[in-house]
């Protein structure tokens, strides 16, 4: 019993250790590779779209096991997105709504 205890609790952390290491590196401005208009922003808890330099959406995002959760305000719909790939200069999601891969470059 206390060997299953100690995995279970080992494991939940090197989840939250590998939530905390892909949100550090999510952090920053991503341009889309097929539409330069298209930038998302990712802070610490938010996620915001722009498209021509104009805000198009914001709102709150949480990250579980490479899929971010991203929660609309408006719908109360949550919109997610598995990572694919994330690297120091690019970032590939799958919208899983669709199945559609998004790539982006950072850019700041």
């Amino acid at each position: 019993m206390f060997l299953l205890k100690t995995f279970i609790l080992c494991t939940l952390f090197s989840f939250q250790l590998a939530n905390t290491s892909t949100n550090k590196m999510l952090i920053g401005k991503w341009q889309s590779e097929t539409d330069n208009g298209e930038i998302i922003v990712f802070t610490k808890t938010k996620k915001i779209d722009f498209y021509g330099g104009e805000k198009m959406f914001q709102s709150t995002y949480t990250l579980k096991n490479k899929v971010i959760i991203v929660k609309d305000k408006e719908t109360e719909k949550d919109m997610k997105y598995r990572i694919v790939s994330l690297t120091n200069t690019n970032l590939v999601l799958t919208y899983l709504e669709n199945g559609k891969d998004l790539k982006f470059v950072r850019i700041k």
